[in-house]
Order: C-alpha cells, then structure tokens, then sequence
C-alpha cells in the first residue's frame, strides 16, 4: 500500500477511535517492502481504546518483534511500498491526519 494511503487509513481508524471508544485496544503492524520483499524494519502502531496512540520503530521484521506489544490483537497486517528509510515520513503523515502527535 502506498504511504499516503496507508497513513491515511490508520489515522482515520485512530480519529474514528477518539469519537467512539471501543472496549479493546488494538495495533497495526507495518512492514515495508523493497522491490516487492519484505525488507528490514518495521512499525507497529499501537491504538487504545480510547483513540490515544503510539508508535514504535523496530530495526527488523516484525515476525521476529519480542517487544509485548506483538502480543495485543492487531486490527490489521499492513505493508507500506516503502523503504523502511521512509519510516520517519509515515510517522509524520499519520501524526498529519489524526491532527496530534502520537504519545511517547
């Protein structure tokens, strides 16, 4: 999926959170892919119930991720037709369409 459409996609579902809580939270893993393989880095989006998000950036795949939030329920599995070097652009166009910054 392209980056735009990809951060759009997401900060709709965290906007749409923040008007209507849900019971659960939620994540969307990202990978990136360089000439159609996955490549090396990944994010993964992690949405609480109550629309708050964070973002994390991890050097490599996310099948081989251990950080506990792989643990949560992911909404979606998506892949950005992107390097992982554009990982810091997809942060930023999410931040863009939710219209505030994702947490530390």
């Amino acid at each position: 999926m392209k980056l735009a459409l990809l951060a759009q996609n997401i900060g709709d579902t965290i906007k749409g959170r923040q008007q209507r809580p849900v019971q659960a939270e939620t994540t969307f893993p990202v990978e990136f892919t360089h000439a159609y393989k996955s490549a090396q880095g990944c994010l993964i989006v992690r949405v609480s119930a109550d629309g708050q998000y964070q973002i994390k950036k991890f050097e490599h795949q996310y099948k081989d991720v251990t950080d506990p939030w792989r643990q949560i329920d992911h909404a979606a599995f998506m892949e950005c037709d992107a390097d992982f070097d554009e990982a810091d652009q997809l942060i930023a166009a999410i931040e863009q369409v939710v219209g505030t910054p994702a947490l530390p």
